[in-house]
């Protein structure tokens, strides 16, 4: 397998909407825009098995990549095999971020010597809406 920038197609689209729980495909296709990068991952017979999308936040005193939102076939394991390319792709980060709403991929991280580093809780407000 290799992985490569790519452009927004439908196959990518499609695995990067299947990991989504809270943005939608738009929210991700925005941050694209305004930086993060879209990767497809190819097999050896040229097909699209996996997509993710890469940012990195630049805070006071370090780097921080960010996996916005990653997706691919059932049988690819993206933790086991596509993850530690990821963390090879942030050369000057300190650290990397997932955020997941998932818990079977909260204790597979955790296997990968993932720790919690924050926990994101989310309210809809609905000022003056009906």
């Amino acid at each position: 397998m290799r992985i490569e920038k790519a452009d927004w197609n439908p196959v990518t689209e499609a695995f990067i909407a299947s990991a989504l729980s809270t943005a939608s495909i738009e929210d991700i296709k925005l941050q694209a825009q305004n930086g993060a990068v879209l990767f497809a991952v190819i097999d050896d017979s040229e097909n699209t098995v996996a997509a993710f999308v890469l940012r990195v936040d630049t805070l006071a005193n370090f780097s921080q990549g960010v996996v916005v939102a990653a997706g691919g076939r059932a049988d690819i394991d993206l933790t086991k095999h596509v993850l530690p390319a990821i963390e090879r792709m942030f050369i000057d980060c300190k650290s990397v971020r997932i955020h997941t709403a998932r818990v079977g991929l909260i204790k597979k991280l955790a296997g990968q010597g993932y720790r919690g580093g924050e926990i994101v809780l989310e309210k809809e407000l609905n000022h003056g809406t009906q």
